[in-house]
């Protein structure tokens, strides 16, 4: 990690936190026109859902028109009726990085496909939200992606670890690695989290003496079992320094994040 790089992103969150709420909602609204107005112009399988529910796209000119839209997109019209060529941007397959399926717990399968310049510009956004977080530039930081399904993220900022699903990986690494860094960052499912929480209370794990923090993906989770989570790894949610635990759901969680 270079300094520069550190800067850049220093840069960058100092810009950001300057702009206004309002200055945010119409900078994300203008990117949500261009990028519906760019699908309607270059995706096949989108033009004629258009064209099907009489939808003109260049009366769509603000975000009150889009809101109105009566277009719903699920599996059944777009993976289940299209072929892949029809629903990407030309030019999309022959650059492909990365492909991620869906559970498959519907019976179909969705695709979330990433192209190489899109998996670069993903690991910079990733390191400028682990920085805004967890500083991570200021911090030696230890990532351990327990995700399940192959999804994986990439970092210059920070050491990752993939184990998947294997909490007795996970705990490894965490038990032999951590005198090493300042702070860990574990990413998982609820359910895995449970689940290594109990594997570490049976061999009597103590983390009152790790900065440890929890970004928890693919579904979502109430106060108590937060609360449950707080508990076992000495975390006060009410004071941020000692850790934090989040939510980040989305298509890769840390890839591709819809809300937090």
């Amino acid at each position: 990690m270079t300094w520069p790089t550190k800067w850049r992103r220093r840069a960058q969150l100092a810009a950001y936190q300057k702009l206004s709420a309002e200055r945010r909602r119409r900078i994300g609204e203008k990117r949500a026109l261009q990028s519906f107005h760019r699908a309607a112009r270059l995706s096949a399988a989108y033009r004629e859902l258009l064209a099907e529910a009489g939808i003109e796209p260049t009366r769509v000119r603000s975000l009150d028109d889009f809101r109105r839209l009566p277009l719903v997109l699920d599996k059944a019209n777009t993976f289940q009726r299209f072929t892949l060529e029809e629903l990407c941007l030309p030019g999309t397959l022959d650059n492909l990085a990365g492909i991620l399926t869906s559970s498959g717990h519907s019976g179909r399968f969705a695709f979330g496909l990433s192209t190489r310049q899109q998996v670069r510009r993903a690991t910079d956004f990733i390191d400028l939200g682990l920085e805004q977080a967890f500083g991570v530039d200021r911090r030696r930081s230890l990532l351990i992606n327990c995700l399940p399904m192959g999804v994986r993220f990439a970092s210059r900022a920070a050491t990752v670890a993939e184990v998947s699903v294997r909490e007795d990986m996970a705990l490894a690494i965490a038990e032999k690695f951590r005198s090493l860094y300042e702070q860990i960052i574990l990413v998982g499912d609820p359910l895995f989290l449970k689940r290594l929480c109990d594997y570490a209370e049976e061999r009597g794990i103590d983390w009152s003496d790790t900065r440890l923090h929890l970004i928890i993906g693919e579904e979502v989770f109430g106060e108590a079992y937060r609360d449950y989570l707080a508990a076992h790894f000495t975390i006060d949610p009410d004071q941020p320094e000692t850790g934090l635990i989040g939510s980040s759901m989305g298509v890769g969680e840390l890839g591709l994040n819809l809300f937090f």
